[in-house]
């Protein structure tokens, strides 16, 4: 297919790729994450950030239905003035997915055929890809993968699998954003409110992730600050009693006041900062990453995430105020 004049020209750029998906499975709690950090975003000279859509679609959808369900997700994460970031639907393309150096950010659907090439799991719903630029580390391009194997639907809670809100969740990773689970789990399992960043689907005939949260846009917002975007922080160290520090530890902010939940992830020193909040007074909670989930479902490494600690309330309020930074530290419960 001839290169469309609007598309980036190609570039002689070391680049690394790396990927990530949504699966089914069960809910947990924690708070957005940066992938790899602050500085993993797209390159400036790459804004706005274009996206094409494959010309294709699967015994479900057409490709226009597709086209619109993709515009429709990647536009709710820009109905915010506090995410700073444009993103530009270029048009349809014939390249797929996962072609990578094509210099086309691409989202559709592939083959079950080229799933099994790429290794995916038959579970995986969709799975998003970044080509990330060695030594800069921006990103330079992504793709988003759709299983098609699954029967999906652009009809709201119709009991098949909902395409926008499973692309909604996959247009936080092509910005930058890696999991959460920012919300309230009941006897049933996780309930309304929750950050549809996290990594697991919410089900077959849920719309539920159509909707961002406080914590998906806190997130996006933290890489792209927008004119919106607050600048407060809490941040400090999770440890224990002995001093010892505390690995990848969620840290859950809560504003009574507005009713805000944002949160972040506590690194491999124990170190964790929460950004993005506004002023008020919040109550912050520590909990350990739930035993069923793997560790790599939040990008962490195999064997270094500590686990062994109780869900710890901090016993006053921490106040956010002029935007500045508060330092908390937190012992958490044996």
């Amino acid at each position: 297919m001839p290169r469309s004049p609007t598309r980036p020209p190609r570039r002689r750029t070391r680049c690394a790729v790396l990927a990530v998906a949504i699966s089914l499975g069960a809910p947990a709690v924690s708070g957005y994450q940066l992938v790899r950090g602050p500085e993993f975003v797209w390159a400036p000279e790459l804004r706005p950030v274009g996206y094409w859509v494959a010309n294709a679609g699967n015994h479900w959808l057409t490709a226009d239905q597709v086209v619109t369900e993709t515009r429709a997700a990647f536009d709710t994460w820009q109905e915010s003035d506090a995410m700073g970031l444009s993103l530009t639907y270029r048009g349809k393309t014939n390249q797929r997915p996962f072609d990578f150096f094509d210099a086309t950010n691409t989202v559709g659907f592939s083959t079950r055929e080229r799933m099994s090439q790429l290794g995916l799991s038959e579970v995986t719903l969709a799975v998003t890809s970044w080509l990330s630029v060695i030594g800069r580390g921006v990103i330079a391009e992504a793709d988003i993968l759709v299983n098609p194997a699954y029967n999906w639907t652009d009809v709201v809670d119709s009991g098949f699998w909902d395409l926008r809100a499973t692309l909604v969740h996959e247009a936080g990773h092509f910005l930058g954003l890696g999991h959460s689970g920012v919300g309230r789990v009941g006897d049933t399992g996780l309930v309304a409110g929750s950050s549809i960043m996290w990594p697991y689907t919410f089900g077959r005939g849920s719309s539920r992730g159509r909707m961002l949260t406080a914590d998906d846009v806190t997130g996006a917002a933290v890489l792209y600050p927008g004119p919106g975007a607050h600048t407060g922080r809490i941040g400090g160290v999770v440890h224990r009693a002995s001093g010892a520090l505390v690995r990848y530890a969620h840290v859950v902010a809560y504003e009574p006041l507005r009713d805000l939940t944002v949160g972040a992830w506590a690194d491999g020193e124990g170190n964790y900062e929460i950004a993005g909040l506004p002023d008020g007074q919040y109550l912050l909670r520590v909990n350990p990453i739930p035993a069923h989930h793997s560790d790599g479902a939040y990008f962490f490494p195999y064997g270094r995430v500590d686990r062994n600690f109780s869900v710890t309330v901090v016993a006053q309020l921490v106040l956010v105020s002029n935007g500045q930074a508060t330092e908390v530290n937190i012992e958490v419960l044996p």
